[in-house]
């Protein structure tokens, strides 16, 4: 098969996006070159990601000063801060056809994820560096997996430079957050079930991360999302575990909190949230490239400690993308090729992740036990795939099970999902779950049930718009070890599933099928 790429020359419609973005808010300078293709860097120095929390006062002013740079560069340089802004968001919005098809090239919910956005900090990064004139310079990424890192960094505060707003300083982010300890879980409009303690959050975040990266995400496929290629189904969708969490939930918590409401004045843009908070304008946040650094990072960890496996398929490895490098040439990349970071010459500076080792599940058993006695009910509705597949609050399914053989991965897949586009939607899975737990806060400690999450950012309105796909995803985990923990024996028939809305929803969430595939 011919290997697929965005097709620059040929324009598709923008599609999820909110009523007030105009097609020229998503779609960058493009001056009809022939892209040349890219040659790894010969002569460049090993260059050092740093912990934003940690930077010294003189690597921030050299960063300050570098994207001061850029702000200012003229409008017709497609290097200047706006311009690089629209990459990010003509490749979340359809901008483009998928090489030859009818079909739109996307980048988010599936395996072109992890490395389009590490070309794309790598070209901003290198700009950054040339208009510095320092090639030793590289981006800071913002350490939300460790205790240390789990506040918005200090130099993209409101503090000011040269008498002036900080370039680093966005307007548009969730000002109850601005010294609020991240919540990698994140999912509620308004207010969580429970507030946990600051030492509690730290312990849930670090839980996260081991049950999104070391035991969900253990597997190609379910690590890195799902195939997309030219011949598959304009239906096929399913980001990565963590592509879901803690990466959408982190934008989420960052931006503004959008209301979802279908009569709000939508040009003040209040219904949708902005920036970190909606991928149209996402980039438009610096914070966003200390945020993906990090992403980025935590893909590296899951190959170099976890012997995670990256994607070995053609389809995937000769796919191209199109930049503007740091001299304004257009330039022709292959997917594959970003995978080994050591040939793009950088790498990351040492920081601890404790949620490598399980973290111990001290915080389980008192919640649990007052929360069953909380419990209002303990009878929870039964979803019906064939008459009524609807949700809006927790539900639970028996899902068949084929017993598995101890050498093979066991999945869970969730398919056709369908949910309300205008808010920041998320929905919890468990396996297994006590009926009287699911509306405690038991269900927010990542307790030992816990098989997954849904997660979105909000997107625009035209859900069943016929050239914008047909607004489906998927979920799929490996769950093996969440059922061995739970004492699932390998007899077992069938699982009971349940499925929890973490979000205040106006319309109730579709899904088409759930079953156990193996791998």
């Amino acid at each position: 098969m011919a290997p697929t790429y965005p097709d620059w020359t040929r324009r598709h419609k923008i599609c999820d996006v909110p009523p007030y973005v105009t097609d020229s808010d998503c779609r960058p300078i493009y001056k009809g070159e022939t892209p040349r293709k890219f040659e790894f860097p010969t002569g460049l120095p090993m260059r050092t990601r740093v912990a934003a929390h940690k930077a010294s006062d003189f690597y921030v002013g050299k960063y300050v000063q570098a994207v001061e740079l850029m702000k200012k560069l003229p409008d017709e340089d497609p290097r200047n801060f706006t311009e690089q802004a629209k990459i990010h968001a003509a490749y979340c919005h359809s901008a483009y056809y998928m090489g030859k098809t009818d079909k739109a090239f996307k980048v988010h919910g599936g395996w072109f994820f992890l490395p389009w956005h590490r070309w794309y900090l790598y070209f901003y990064e290198r700009i950054l560096a040339k208009l510095l004139g320092d090639d030793t310079f590289a981006l800071p990424f913002w350490n939300w997996d460790f205790e240390g890192g789990m506040t918005i960094p200090l130099m993209y505060m409101d503090h000011s430079f040269k008498n002036d707003i900080s370039p680093l300083y966005d307007e548009n982010r969730n000002p109850e957050h601005a010294n609020a300890f991240v919540d990698l879980g994140y999912g509620k409009i308004k207010k969580p079930i429970s507030s946990l303690s600051r030492e509690n959050l730290i312990w849930k975040n670090y839980m996260i991360m081991f049950m999104q990266v070391v035991v969900l995400g253990a597997s190609t496929r379910t690590f890195h999302g799902e195939k997309i290629t030219e011949t598959s189904s304009k239906c096929t969708c399913g980001a990565g575990t963590l592509e879901y969490m803690p990466h959408n939930t982190v934008h989420n918590w960052t931006g503004t909190v959008p209301t979802g409401k279908k009569d709000c004045d939508c040009p003040s843009k209040t219904c949708y949230g902005e920036d970190m908070g909606i991928f149209y304008s996402a980039a438009r946040d610096p914070i966003f490239f200390a945020h993906h650094a990090n992403v980025d990072r935590v893909w590296t960890l899951w190959k170099t400690q976890l012997d995670g496996k990256d994607y070995d398929d053609p389809d995937l490895l000769d796919t191209k993308f199109y930049f503007y490098d740091e001299n304004a040439k257009f330039v022709e990349v292959r997917a594959g090729d970003a995978f080994d970071p050591e040939k793009l010459r950088y790498k990351y500076e040492d920081s601890p992740s404790p949620w490598l080792i399980r973290p111990i599940p001290w915080l389980m058993k008192p919640i649990a036990a007052a929360a069953i006695e909380r419990a209002a009910q303990c009878t929870l509705p039964t979803l019906d795939l064939q008459t009524n597949p609807t949700f809006s609050g927790p539900v639970k399914l028996t899902v068949p099970r084929d017993p598995p053989s101890s050498t093979i991965k066991e999945l869970l897949v969730i398919e056709g999902i369908r949910a309300q586009r205008n808010i920041a939607v998320k929905f919890d899975v468990f396996v297994q779950l006590d009926d009287c737990l699911a509306a405690t806060p038991y269900v927010d400690t990542m307790p030992p049930e816990y098989a997954g999450t849904f997660v979105e950012l909000p997107r625009g309105d035209n859900i069943d718009d016929p050239e914008c796909g047909c607004g489906q995803s998927s979920v799929h985990t490996v769950i093996s070890e969440v059922l061995g923990n739970l004492g699932v024996g390998q007899e077992e028939e069938s699982i009971k599933v349940t499925l929890i809305p973490k979000v205040d929803l106006q319309q109730p969430i579709r899904i088409s099928a759930v079953r156990i595939e193996h791998e």
